[in-house]
């Protein structure tokens, strides 16, 4: 766990629209994990849930001042619809990655927003109030499309991987 996952991660569970498209549970909550999915398996459920990392660099340091490049790794597992036997009804977890994609991109591909010259702040809401999350310069899509990949054992489920550049300060 970095603090930059944990508040991505913090950030997605703030989200009304992202807690409306994510599996939930008693015990685990709004599966939207950082790092690992403790306990979350969407396999034959019909069910979606969200893993955040930090990975490697995607640029190098600057000479002049200690802001940080890291990657901001988005993992959107979903399952298709599913009959109550369990079989696929509808193949649509593309569909599904899809929806949640456009709710991750609004949070996190942040040009826009950072083109002013203001940092924006991550974590939970009170640390956004309190000015005391991690301070994110902008963030940027790195991958244009979702890369996908099919979850073995489970027919019809897929995992959806969006990447963004994080300007760390």
């Amino acid at each position: 766990m970095t603090s930059l996952s944990l508040a991505a991660r913090n950030v997605l569970l703030a989200e009304p629209g992202i807690r409306s498209l994510i599996a939930k549970s008693p015990t685990l909550g709004t599966w939207v994990f950082d790092e690992r999915p403790l306990g979350g398996k969407i396999e034959g459920t019909g069910l979606c849930l969200i893993v955040v990392n930090e990975e490697r660099p995607y640029s190098s340091p600057n000479e002049h001042n200690t802001m940080k490049f890291p990657q901001l790794i988005v993992d959107i597992w979903a399952d298709c619809t599913r009959n109550p036997d369990s079989t696929p009804k509808v193949y649509d977890a593309k569909d599904k990655i899809e929806a949640i994609e456009k709710v991750v991109d609004r949070l996190f591909h942040t040009v826009d927003r950072s083109m002013n010259h203001s940092v924006i702040i991550w974590g939970t809401p009170e640390e956004i109030a309190l000015k005391a999350g991690v301070v994110v310069a902008g963030s940027q899509r790195l991958n244009g499309s979702p890369e996908y990949s099919p979850i073995k054992d489970a027919e019809g489920a897929f995992m959806g991987r969006l990447i963004y550049g994080v300007n760390k300060v």
